[in-house]
């Protein structure tokens, strides 16, 4: 068993995704989104923003579409992959708060807020990245 630390002084780790070349992208403590090549154990890149922050209900945070594409969620949002720059974007902001979910059906991602189910259309262009608030 191989023990890496990657980013020092994390408590924890939210969530890994595998992407198809074999690298790990995830979120540390809720603000930390990073990605982590696991070959070379060593991180590529990491990124702090308490802009995109992923909820710590239970449950995946990312999640890929059939087309490859990754998304996150966020605690007022949605974001997506941007593979060249390895960072999360903003593409959606929600009107509540996301407590969690990350269930995709029929190109519908579903998440939860306060008792009730919330839905987003992910076949649909990217629209342009939203600022961080």
């Amino acid at each position: 068993m191989r023990n890496d630390t990657p980013i020092a002084g994390v408590k924890a780790y939210y969530d890994f995704h595998v992407l198809s070349d074999g690298r790990i992208i995830g979120w540390a403590d809720g603000s930390i989104f990073f990605v982590y090549d696991p070959a070379q154990h060593r991180m590529l890149k990491q990124t702090a923003s308490e802009e995109l922050h992923a909820p710590s209900a239970q449950g995946p945070r990312l999640f890929a579409e059939s087309n490859g594409r990754v998304y996150g969620i966020l605690t007022d949002g949605i974001a997506v992959y941007d593979p060249e720059a390895m960072v999360m974007k903003r593409i959606a902001a929600s009107p509540v708060p996301v407590g969690g979910g990350s269930a995709v059906v029929d190109g519908r991602y579903y998440f939860f807020s306060r008792g009730r189910i919330y839905s987003y259309a992910l076949n649909r262009p990217i629209p342009p990245v939203m600022p961080d608030r």
